[in-house]
């Protein structure tokens, strides 16, 4: 199953760099694994040169039965490095960037999709 996440921060490439590390280039279709068996795929990114206007990171996330949520969700959020700066969406649901909420919001997802 696949859920697509939205992430706006002011960290711009950095945390494209950062989720996508070890791989050649930071490009859509570029795919790289994640703690809890999650694999996880670019989609976009958008930067702008604005002192207060954030990027935009789109990737999706694949989880599988067996996957743990809890490790993703927490790998994720060590990611950001502010994360009260950060907003998240998942699947068109904006939530709270905090890791028990990305946790909660994945799991509904996987779960509704069933």
């Amino acid at each position: 199953m696949e859920v697509p996440i939205r992430i706006e921060t002011t960290e711009g490439p950095m945390l494209a760099m950062n989720i996508f590390e070890g791989t050649n280039s930071i490009s859509p279709g570029v795919i790289t694994d994640a703690p809890g068996g999650v694999h996880i795929t670019m989609k976009g990114m958008s930067e702008h040169r604005a002192f207060d206007v954030p990027g935009v990171l789109e990737f999706v996330v694949d989880t599988a039965v067996n996957v743990d949520v809890g490790l993703f969700s927490a790998w994720l959020y060590d990611k950001v490095k502010r994360p009260e700066q950060t907003k998240i969406t998942i699947k068109e649901r904006e939530i709270v960037f905090e890791e028990g909420e990305i946790k909660k919001a994945i799991e509904r997802e996987i779960t509704e999709e069933k």
